[in-house]
């Protein structure tokens, strides 16, 4: 997705006072707010500032939990598409085992 006109200035306007959200998660954030979208990340930074903006936030462990509870995949099945995320994306999912108790 790209930035619209707006959208473009709310960036450049919150640049500054988000100094520790990465630009790529400041653009998402602004997209969500802007078009009435629910935000999620797996970057704690991006979600905090994104409460501060009084966002809804869909936290990457509930995406996760709610796979195997609802039957989409079985927890073996998470396990491997979190190896999978953390391998592809070059990321680490804190406190995995939140996702499964």
């Amino acid at each position: 997705m790209q930035l619209t006109g707006g959208e473009v200035e709310e960036f450049k306007s919150k640049l500054l006072k988000a100094k520790t959200v990465h630009s790529g998660e400041l653009e998402a954030v602004i997209i969500a707010q802007s078009r009435g979208y629910m935000f999620s990340s797996n970057d704690t930074k991006a979600l905090e500032f994104a409460v501060s903006e009084e966002i809804e936030v869909l936290y990457l462990h509930s995406i996760l939990r709610a796979l195997w509870k609802f039957g989409v995949l079985t927890p073996d099945e998470v396990k491997e598409l979190i190896g999978s995320m953390e391998l592809r994306d070059n990321m680490e999912i804190k406190e995995k085992d939140l996702i499964f108790d």
